[in-house]
């Protein structure tokens, strides 16, 4: 089947690297574990034996698209770059106050999460710039000289610049760079009046220092990537996956590294809203388990909620304001340390706990067989039956059932004298809860219901866990896709080029000049369009503006949408319009006789999808990964009430439009589905299996 055009996708997890080639309507799926120390090693062997098991050479390939957690994991886990902080005199401990309140007022044990950059890592210099952009104190050239010998002597591989109101007039913050360019050349810069040009300094300054603080990492795994693709003959372009559901360019990628933030994540959301739309499903939720962790996100009218803000790091229960705010356009979505790889252990009073610590790929779960002996999320599925050995070969594994128990047994029978199956029961209900927590949270926090939706499971864990986080969140539906355990590849393969640019300016919407208004609107357009432009080319490209409003006063706004083809000398009549109808329709008030502010403005700009969205891929996996049994056998399933009999079958060998009730194991090459007694399941025309509650 080889020819030219055909496309990549990539998705760097926790424990495993899926890869999804697509030529025409086939996709070539296959999964390779994670090289930790070197993950663009580990991508390249995974696309070398993915080729081949396609049928295909470089030569063949018209665009590789590459989501990665790399830039989340770094923050998570504290492991980017010794980094720096440059800010106003007065301003060094605005990253540390945030906004000044508490998220759970009387809890005395409330968490947030710690500043990226320590307090001594933070200096500031006199210089001033008014809200209206107006200079009041200059930058003295002096004053930022003399910080270079300590940013020296500190190490420091990159630097945030934070300056007051540099989003209105960022001169100040390009002198300070040039300064210290000129000195530190090899120093990563990153300018809060480019990663963030918004109103709020905190939001402002946090956003910057996340992008200074991964910049190092991720600019030196792009580059060795993108070297180890040209030498292997590929002559094609490398896509990055950003946070908002698009692609760009790896030089925006480089610049910009925390708009890759939700980059892996956000593939299964758009698979899970095309699942959504195809089945004419109104309400969804997304749920994407890997080895690392799970994430959930809210689907409506057949596609995921997007925002300005993503919260990384939550410390206590979920809650938002216990971890910082980093301000992209992103994909809501709540994100928990819950994967396969998560490590099953107990606290200080002997309860069973489960992550957020993960095992990886590097020794990975004890059933692995490589060198690992913390018991796993994992390791609790292989004791309970729900994985088979004979049906497990994923990048030449093979599952050792004896293994997992023992990692059990250490872990728990001296210390609690739980056998090895009542602790894997119990770590497998406490992930599951701790996954219902997070999403009722979530769904409390966008003022969604979540009972009448329909629960769509992918990545390689989530298939084992669907049936009881749908029980618990009282979801009489789930669907698991074809191709699940690599369902965020398949979400990258539908995604066009896009990108969004945003500008702070503070107006008095009566006292705005409209064609000032729409010059704002087309340089962002234009700077859009040029992103675009190095990524895919000229060609024809959709263009969403925004704008930002609120009554003189108040502290925060409201983004509303422009239709593409309001003439200039109607604007104000039409964001007056919007405006007002939106504030209505969430606050059911409206206040006439309040002036109306302009806070900022946006443009999102994307090619032509050309269909991507809907396309019909027929998946394939590699010949040597084991499939499923032709037919039921029988497997003994372990329980909290005990052993449960029932059956395994491949989901090849389903047939079309039959029921099968529970306990039911359903295998793929990707990943295994479980049904308990209380469901049952079909797979229907599209090749989807959905599992029903029974009545």
């Amino acid at each position: 089947m080889a020819g030219p055009g055909a496309r990549i996708s990539v998705d760097i997890g926790g424990t495993f690297t899926d890869i999804a080639i697509e030529n025409g309507n086939h996709v070539f799926a296959s999964k390779v574990l994670t090289d930790v120390a070197h993950p663009e090693n580990g991508m390249l062997r995974g696309i070398e034996i993915s080729l081949r098991n396609a049928g295909l050479v470089p030569s063949d390939v018209r665009s590789i698209l590459h989501g990665t957690t790399l830039a989340t994991n770094a923050l998570i886990e504290r492991k980017g770059a010794k980094t720096a902080m440059i800010t106003t005199q007065g301003f060094r401990d605005v990253i540390e106050i945030a906004y000044e309140h508490r998220y759970a007022q009387y809890d005395i044990h409330s968490a947030k999460a710690a500043p990226l950059i320590p307090r001594p890592a933070r200096f500031t210099i006199c210089e001033r710039i008014h809200a209206d952009g107006s200079v009041r104190s200059e930058v003295s050239e002096e004053d930022v000289r003399r910080l270079i010998p300590a940013i020296r002597e500190m190490g420091a591989q990159s630097v945030a610049i934070c300056l007051m109101h540099s989003h209105i007039n960022d001169t100040h913050e390009r002198k300070v760079r040039d300064i210290l360019h000129a000195s530190l050349p090899d120093l990563y810069i990153s300018l809060s009046s480019e990663v963030c040009p918004e109103i709020r300094e905190y939001d402002r300054f946090i956003t910057t220092c996340a992008n200074a603080y991964v910049q190092p990492l991720v600019s030196r795994y792009l580059e060795l990537l993108y070297e180890g693709i040209t030498r292997r003959g590929f002559d094609c372009p490398l896509f990055l996956v950003n946070s908002g559901g698009g692609l760009t360019s790896v030089d925006v990628a480089r610049r910009f590294p925390i708009r890759l933030v939700e980059s892996g994540p956000v593939g299964g959301a758009i698979l899970a809203a095309h699942v959504a739309r195809r089945r004419g499903e109104a309400e969804a939720l997304s749920f994407d388990m890997g080895g690392t962790t799970a994430k959930l996100a809210l689907i409506d009218g057949g596609a995921p909620s997007y925002g300005r803000v993503f919260e990384v790091d939550r410390q206590y229960r979920f809650m938002k304001g216990s971890g910082f705010p980093v301000r992209i356009p992103v994909v809501e979505m709540v994100e928990i340390g819950a994967g396969g790889g998560s490590v099953v252990s107990s606290d200080r009073i002997g309860r069973i706990t489960v992550g957020p610590q993960s095992v990886g790929s590097a020794p990975g779960p004890a059933c692995y067989g490589k060198g690992g002996r913390l018991p796993t999320v994992t390791d609790a599925n292989v004791v309970l039956g729900r994985l088979n050995p004979r049906y497990f070969g994923n990048d030449g594994l093979s599952l050792d059932v004896e293994a997992a128990r023992e990692a059990f047994a250490r872990a728990f029978s001296s210390s609690q004298a739980l056998a090895p199956k009542v602790a894997a029961s119990g770590a497998d209900e406490i992930v599951n809860e701790n996954m219902a927590s997070a999403a009722r949270i979530h769904a409390q926090e966008q003022g969604s219901l979540l009972p009448q939706r329909i629960l769509i499971a992918f990545g390689g864990c989530a298939p084992l866990h669907a049936a009881s986080l749908a029980d618990k969140l009282g979801i009489g539906r789930v669907v698991i896709p074809r191709g699940a355990g690599i369902g965020s590849c398949i979400g990258f393969l539908r995604m066009p080029a896009a990108y969004q640019v945003s500008h702070a300016r503070i107006i008095d919407l009566d006292a705005a000049d409209p064609t000032a208004i729409a010059g704002i609107l087309a340089r962002l357009e234009a700077e859009g369009r040029l992103v675009i432009k190095e990524a895919v080319g000229d060609g024809a490209m959709r263009v969403q503006r925004f704008v930002d409003l609120r009554y003189l006063g108040q502290g925060h706004e409201i983004t509303i949408a422009l239709p593409g083809d309001v003439p200039t000398d109607e604007l104000h009549a039409c964001l007056v319009d919007l405006f007002t109808r939106k504030y209505q329709q969430i606050y059911n008030i409206a206040f006439a006789h309040l002036a109306i502010q302009i806070t900022g403005f946006s443009v999102h700009v994307e090619e032509r999808d050309g269909g991507l969205r809907d396309r019909h891929f027929q998946i394939e996996f590699a010949k040597d990964i084991p499939v499923g049994p032709q037919h039921p056998v029988e497997v003994t399933l372990e329980t909290v009430d005990g052993p449960q009999r029932g059956h395994a079958l491949g989901r090849q060998a389903m047939v079309e439009g039959t029921t099968y009730p529970g306990p039911l194991l359903i295998i793929d090459p990707d990943t295994t589905t479980v049904v308990p007694s209380s469901f049952s399941a079909i797979c229907d025309i599209s090749g989807d299996i959905v599992l029903t509650r029974n009545i």
